[in-house]
């Protein structure tokens, strides 16, 4: 593994030639002061980018509207979906489906046993959550917002999972109490270790062939 950054990134988001990433530049007892860079593949070069880009490449076009209406939004899970409409869901639980023209077309609440997800991706037409703290991870109908499936909870093959990325037929789980990533057939359900790592992962993306872990010491490439 090769370390891109060493220190405390926020998340991470994959674009179609490259990464953009959030990072805390310092902070005291009430603030954080955050910077934005990104890594593009054609150039091999980090730079520091403006905050616009970042909303741009984590929000969409409409990044405006779904800044306004997430709860500090750098926290905030989104996901922008094939339609041009982005599904945003700040850390208190709080979710809103906002329309390509910035219209709030639903809003509620995605919460398992009263905690928000620490993670979420897109599979077709289902929306996967992680919930940290249940040791589980979740399905949404996108078209009825409503669980229809659960894994995990109680006797977990997880634990305290905290992000999830989709690439084809298969999920990845990053576990950092088991320092380790679980590799997931979401035909079948098998499960099987992906990598396992010397100290708590976060975080994994993958772009072309491209992977990135974010590990409690930074960020890496794979």
């Amino acid at each position: 593994m090769k370390c891109l950054y060493e220190g405390e990134v926020l998340e991470v988001i994959p674009l179609a030639a490259g990464i953009v990433f959030s990072h805390c530049k310092g902070k005291d007892d009430k603030n954080m002061a955050v910077g934005y860079k990104m890594v593009n593949f054609e150039t091999g070069v980090m730079t520091d980018i403006a905050n616009n880009i970042y909303l741009l490449s984590k929000f969409g076009n409409n990044f405006p509207v779904a800044k306004s209406t997430a709860y500090e939004y750098v926290s905030a899970n989104s996901i922008v979906l094939p339609s041009g409409r982005i599904f945003v869901c700040s850390k208190d639980a709080t979710a809103k489906l906002i329309d390509g023209d910035g219209t709030v077309v639903w809003q509620g609440t995605l919460s398992y046993k009263g905690t928000a997800p620490s993670g979420m991706a897109l599979s077709k037409d289902a929306l996967w959550a992680t919930y940290k703290k249940q040791n589980a991870i979740l399905r949404y109908n996108l078209n009825t917002m409503r669980e229809d499936l659960r894994i995990g909870g109680g006797e977990s093959p997880f634990c305290k999972p905290s992000g999830i990325f989709i690439d084809g037929g298969y999920a990845y789980i990053s576990c950092p109490a088991d320092k380790k990533i679980i590799k997931i057939d979401l035909e079948n359900y098998d499960m099987e270790t992906y990598i396992r790592f010397k100290e708590p992962v976060y975080n994994y993306v993958k772009v072309k062939d491209y992977e990135f872990v974010l590990l409690k010491s930074g960020l890496y490439i794979v």
